[in-house]
């Protein structure tokens, strides 16, 4: 279960309407919702997107931890464990979570899916399409490695 120690107290991580709202308003991009971002950016290693995923997911405690909180317990975890165990727990509490769990097996679908040769591929075609192999293998590994 992903948690966080502020101020001597343990905050567990939930998702529910008010963390996909807050995701949606403060995180969402012009191709996806927010929960998507965050759970894309922990997927790419992105360390911004743990802040993001406690920012949003500590939304049901009364008295939420401001994000200066946040970002000190994080960095305390961080010092002690590294970042891979707040990415895991971050990413399983998305891929597990009610609100999100058919969106995760959406992206980790298409994420299994090989990109398709073109007839006639150009230079530039087969360059992008090499390019999105790179990154769909990194992807895969990624996942691999925060769901195990």
């Amino acid at each position: 279960m992903a948690f966080i120690t502020i101020d001597d107290k343990e905050f567990h991580a939930k998702i529910n309407f008010s963390a996909s709202d807050r995701a949606d308003e403060k995180y969402s991009t012009q191709d996806v919702d927010g929960l998507t971002a965050i759970y894309l950016g922990l997927l790419q290693g992105d360390i911004k997107s743990i802040r993001s995923f406690w920012d949003c997911a500590l939304l049901h405690h009364d008295n939420k931890p401001s994000i200066k909180k946040i970002e000190k317990a994080l960095e305390n975890r961080i010092e002690d464990d590294g970042t891979e165990p707040l990415f895991k727990e971050a990413f399983s509490t998305l891929d597990k979570s009610g609100f999100f769990s058919e969106r995760a097996k959406m992206i980790a679908d298409n994420m299994m899916k090989e990109p398709k040769v073109a007839d006639n591929e150009t230079d530039e075609q087969k360059k992008e399409r090499l390019d999105q192999e790179e990154m769909t293998a990194y992807m895969k590994e990624r996942y691999e490695k925060l769901t195990e």
